[in-house]
């Protein structure tokens, strides 16, 4: 039986040597079916050039996330201390955070997310200091794809 969170983890590690390596990697989402079977679907940035190309995304995941076990949307994200201070961007938040953000989508609009920060040396070079973490708190998962009813838009 399929172990979602050793998938997830493994293909952030994935992930992280792309970013280690000076690489940017490309958006990526599985679908994963009842019988376990994978499709990959690599996406091409122009799906998150801006909100309204993010949000046909976001429904096509959230579709296909209905007809199957689940769907893993993985890519390189900036997240933000949840201090209530406002930005009209995170592109103008001093304190933004480079990361590997994981959705996991399940059917019913839930959600399971996965976070890895990293910091950029001198170079640019990324450096991972934390570890990957789990959480299925509705506050924590990062990015557009909440829970049903409390999509968030980052």
């Amino acid at each position: 039986m399929l172990n979602i969170q050793d998938f997830v983890q493994t293909q952030m590690a994935v992930m992280k040597t792309i970013v280690e390596n000076g690489d940017f990697p490309i958006p990526v989402a599985f679908a994963i079916d009842k019988d376990e079977n994978l499709t990959i679907m690599g996406l091409d940035s122009e799906f998150l050039r801006d909100d309204e190309t993010k949000d046909e995304l976001e429904k096509l995941l959230l579709d296909t996330a209905e007809k199957n076990l689940c769907v893993v949307f993985i890519a390189i994200a900036w997240t933000k201390r949840a201090d209530g201070r406002k930005y009209t961007s995170l592109k103008n938040d001093p304190d933004r955070k480079e990361c590997i953000v994981a959705q996991i989508l399940l059917p019913g609009g839930k959600a399971q997310g996965a976070i890895w920060h990293f910091d950029r040396d001198n170079n640019g070079k990324a450096v991972f200091k934390s570890q990957l973490s789990f959480t299925d708190k509705v506050k924590e998962v990062q990015g557009r794809f909440r829970n049903k009813g409390e999509l968030a838009h980052a």
